[in-house]
């Protein structure tokens, strides 16, 4: 990926590691993440899918945020669903092949963080991303990097925790929801390509 066509309107820019050095977002070499560290100023986004659907999370209690795809922004229902998502940009000691972050969104005054469990299941716990994180693997850390040349906007996001995994849209009894997929970096699967709309 050359840095060389990175846009001003997009996160091409953060990808190709053009870092504000307030965030201190300078990664030194290729290699094993020791840490994570979470910077400043998170990138406010709607998502769609390969479809053009909204990812779209539901507050259902406490404990219980459930995300799918919807096909139009008018499906959704006030106060209870969300559109709206917070990607915290992480730092690292060493470089990655793209940007780390953890996605979060926001009910009322309450937050949710995005993780994969060993068993490679996706949903969301309350909080927001931990200020630091110890360690080379991540239950919560998505790596984006671009889908693909000519895609600006489009991006896969590969679980830090499972290696090759990625979240990626599927149908699921009648639905389309968001879950954790296996594909080889080599592979164009769009499943996995999400678009990362920035709001002001």
């Amino acid at each position: 990926m050359s840095c060389n066509s990175c846009g001003e309107s997009d996160m091409s820019e953060i990808l190709c590691g053009h870092y504000n050095l307030e965030d201190g977002l300078i990664c030194f070499r290729y290699g094993e993440v020791d840490a994570w560290k979470k910077a400043k100023d998170p990138i406010v986004c709607i998502i769609t899918d390969y479809f053009n659907e909204y990812l779209t999370a539901e507050y259902r209690g406490p404990n219980d945020v459930n995300v799918e795809f919807l096909e139009t922004k008018n499906s959704l229902k006030e106060n209870t669903e969300q559109k709206i998502f917070m990607l915290e940009k992480y730092k690292t000691t060493v470089s990655l092949p793209g940007l780390s972050v953890v996605f979060t969104v926001s009910f009322q005054e309450k937050k949710f963080h995005l993780y994969c469990t060993l068993e490679k299941e996706i949903t969301f716990k309350p909080g927001q991303g931990p200020i630091r994180i110890e360690g080379n693997k991540s239950d919560v850390i998505f790596v984006a990097r671009m889908f693909s040349e000519g895609h600006n906007d489009a991006y896969k996001f590969e679980s830090s925790l499972h290696k090759d995994h990625f979240l990626a849209a599927k149908e699921e009894n009648g639905k389309r929801v968001l879950y954790l997929k296996l594909c080889p970096t080599d592979v164009v699967d769009e499943s996995v390509r999400l678009h990362v709309h920035l709001q002001n």
